[in-house]
């Protein structure tokens, strides 16, 4: 899949990282401002992206440093 990084939106975003992670079997859930963002269609900003999962964090820092 070819992103365009410079028009990305919050939503775009959060779904592709999680959908990256997820190949490598990592689940995860956004939480936090972002979902105001998305639910609120923008009313509400938020500027960064809250994830939380059961997996262990070397296991998540490997899949983002492959994935990076």
């Amino acid at each position: 899949m070819k992103v365009n990084w410079k028009n990305i939106s919050l939503e775009e975003l959060a779904g592709y990282l999680s959908e990256e992670l997820r190949k490598d079997g990592i689940d995860l859930i956004l939480v936090g401002g972002a979902c105001v963002t998305i639910y609120s269609k923008n009313r509400y900003q938020s500027y960064d992206l809250d994830f939380i999962t059961y997996e262990d964090l070397n296991k998540v820092k490997k899949s983002l440093r492959d994935f990076l």
